[in-house]
């Protein structure tokens, strides 16, 4: 049974089909791309583009798809100077539900080694964090950021905290005398946060490229993010459908954040809360509790019941704080290849801005 891996052209399309279909028939939740065309940053028309993602399937016998991979292409300022690294986004394989098929996950790594050296991932499955940690890469956990605006829907419904019969009983008690709001509502006076002058937009513009500039410096690792690769991220008229702010002191800008509300149905995390996340954010040095008071203020004016995001560096940890977020630590997974981690030095996390944006976008916020 060949084995191939090749880029995904429309004419693996109902291979593809035929490969979900199947995977459902199993059991498995996991599918791959119905389209060959990526839906988000494509490099398709943009010129000198800073990121962008292309799409990998392995083929048996030119015949049937038996899983598929995205890796993702960015350009980063590391230490002063500009590198190119590559996110592992996946991958799926027909192995997880047909052992002859073990190996296509094995393959897809190997073949993306050979693409790029320089490797991260920023989040991913238990199986795909076992894998690499047997590959030698290094992994370190990060915190998970929670603002708690609504807290009886959210003692109600977030099933992180619900995990026990006991737990249950005492979070819907809390939730039915107002136990909760008492505990959200005095966390929040501890930690005020300051009233942030915004204006929503539709696109980054110069003044991004200067904020991009001022703010580069005090990251050890940070993905460009000057107006041209935020706008190609961020493209106002499709995914990922988030709010875009310009954040402003005395009239000049100082910040930005990109901001997404989602009503959730039944989610495994959120049950049915209306969650606001912090997709994305950067701003000038001292400026980034303004940015982050603009997008609780807006994220709960549109009716959040919970604000989460997930941050990696120490200034945004403490800005979040002092805005009244609470830390939920070694919830998401930042990780290199052995090869970058020699490069670059295993302990970088300490020193990265990282944000949602950097690995495969929001998905499922």
């Amino acid at each position: 049974m060949p084995l191939e891996i090749v880029p995904y052209g429309r004419e693996h399309e109902g291979m593809v089909q035929r490969f979900n279909d199947r995977m459902a028939a199993a059991g498995s939740r996991w599918r791959f791309y119905d389209s060959h065309r990526v839906d988000w940053v494509s490099k398709d028309g943009v010129a000198d583009a800073s990121v962008w993602r292309d799409y990998y399937v392995a083929v048996e016998d030119g015949a049937e798809v038996r899983g598929g991979y995205c890796l993702k292409h960015q350009k980063f300022r590391l230490f002063g100077e500009n590198v190119w690294l590559a996110s592992w986004q996946g991958p799926v394989s027909e192995g997880l539900v047909d052992r002859r098929y073990s190996r296509v996950a094995v393959m897809f790594f190997m073949h993306m080694e050979r693409l790029q050296s320089n490797l991260y991932v920023w989040g991913g499955s238990e199986k795909l964090l076992g894998f690499l940690k047997n590959a030698e890469w290094h992994l370190t956990g990060t915190s998970v950021y929670l603002f708690v605006r609504n807290a009886r829907p959210f003692a109600r419904n977030f099933r992180p905290l619900r995990t026990s019969g006991r737990k249950r009983a005492a979070l819907d008690m809390a939730a039915a005398t107002g136990l909760a709001d008492l505990g959200a509502s005095a966390y929040r006076l501890i930690h005020q946060r300051r009233a942030a002058e915004f204006e929503r937009i539709s696109a980054f513009g110069i003044w991004a490229d200067d904020i991009w500039a001022m703010a580069t410096a005090q990251y050890d690792m940070v993905a460009f993010r000057d107006a041209a690769s935020l706008n190609h991220l961020m493209a106002g008229d499709g995914w990922p459908e988030v709010v875009l702010i310009k954040v402003l002191s005395g009239g000049q800008p100082v910040g930005w954040a990109a901001l997404k509300i989602s009503k959730m149905e039944d989610d495994q995390r959120f049950g049915d809360m209306t969650v606001g996340s912090l997709v994305d954010c950067l701003a000038l040095p001292g400026k980034e509790e303004m940015v982050v008071s603009a997008a609780v203020e807006l994220l709960c004016d549109q009716g959040s019941d919970v604000i989460m995001t997930n941050v990696t560096h120490p200034v945004w940890d403490k800005a979040l704080k002092r805005c009244g977020f609470f830390a939920s630590k070694n919830r998401r997974t930042f990780g290199v290849s052995p090869s970058f981690g020699i490069k670059a030095g295993t302990g970088l996390v300490a020193g990265a801005h990282f944000t949602p944006i950097d690995g495969d976008g929001p998905r499922g916020l």
